[in-house]
């Protein structure tokens, strides 16, 4: 008997495989996405502003609008494919249900927000929050015609206020953008980054979740190095209704003391770290301070369990 949703499975299954294997094999899978990869690179080399984002088709069918080269994999494959975003997916796809509620706190430009609004369907309810405005205009784009998505342009922080906040003029960077800058004072590419201060409106997850009477089932976190901050300002509402909690976490090779700090957090409130296997199930972790990234990774995205 067919598992629910095995037919986007066996999709990014087929992604997944795409993305690993070699050059030829990509470019034989997705030849005009290549091409107009290939022109796009060309227009930056010679100063040609490309600024106007490309629509996508998502693999589980749904359309998507990027902008190059921050969402590569997306325009190519319409999934996200380092391993630890595929297994989130997949990890999304086994547990989330119609008229589930989702908060996506760094959407970025909304591919995990639209893919939990297709798995709650019309009766669910999708709040996705991105701080930085560049991002934030590919995100309502993204989400405008989708009723159950409600997206806010804000930052979430340990309290309501406003806050300095770091974001990369360069699309290739816009993930990094951030409210604990300091992280990458020494990193290669921050001149090419183009990082601009500026400021934020913040609100806490408790009041996020208060004044829309949220239950969220999955909360997932991925805000560069603020992650303390954000469960700081949700003790409460992780304390009473108890989502799983997914959040990135670094390698201790990087600077992951925020998100050591966060976890600490949610252990005090009951909750276990898991990772997340191949299939997309969560396995529990006995010791988070053994914990590594996949062999060759620097992140991957942990799952918290009360």
């Amino acid at each position: 008997m067919a598992t629910p949703h095995a037919d986007i499975h066996a999709r990014l299954k087929r992604i997944d495989r795409w993305s690993r294997g070699s050059k030829v094999g990509r470019l034989m899978a997705r030849p005009k996405q290549y091409f107009l990869l290939a022109i796009d690179k060309l227009r930056r080399s010679m100063g040609i502003s490309v600024a106007k984002p490309y629509e996508v088709c998502t693999f589980w069918g749904g359309r998507m609008h990027v902008l190059l080269p921050a969402a590569t994999d997306i325009f190519l494959f319409g999934a996200k494919t380092h391993d630890s975003e595929i297994r989130l997916a997949r990890l999304m796809i086994n547990h989330l249900k119609a008229g589930d509620q989702v908060v996506d706190i760094g959407a970025h430009y909304g591919y995990f927000c639209q893919l939990a609004a297709w798995l709650v369907g019309s009766g669910g309810k999708v709040v996705a929050v991105e701080p930085a405005g560049s991002t934030f205009q590919v995100l309502q784009l993204n989400t405008q015609n989708v009723p159950l998505i409600e997206s806010i342009n804000m930052a979430v922080a340990a309290v309501e206020g406003v806050l300095t906040f770091t974001e990369f003029a360069n699309t290739a960077y816009s993930e990094y953008n951030t409210a604990a800058p300091d992280q990458f004072a020494d990193a290669t590419w921050i001149d090419i980054a183009q990082p601009i201060t500026t400021t934020k409106q913040a609100t806490t997850l408790d009041a996020l979740i208060t004044t829309r009477h949220l239950n969220p089932r999955l909360i997932k976190i991925d805000v560069e190095g603020a992650e303390d901050q954000v469960i700081q300002g949700g003790l409460k509402a992780l304390a009473k209704l108890a989502p799983w909690v997914v959040m990135e976490f670094l390698a201790d090779d990087r600077t992951n003391s925020a998100h050591y700090r966060a976890a600490s957090d949610l252990i005090g409130l009951g909750y276990r770290p898991h990772a997340i296997s191949e299939t997309g199930w969560p396995v529990a972790l006995t010791d988070l301070r053994s914990w590594k990234p996949q062999e060759g990774q620097d992140s991957d995205n942990l799952v918290f369990i009360k």
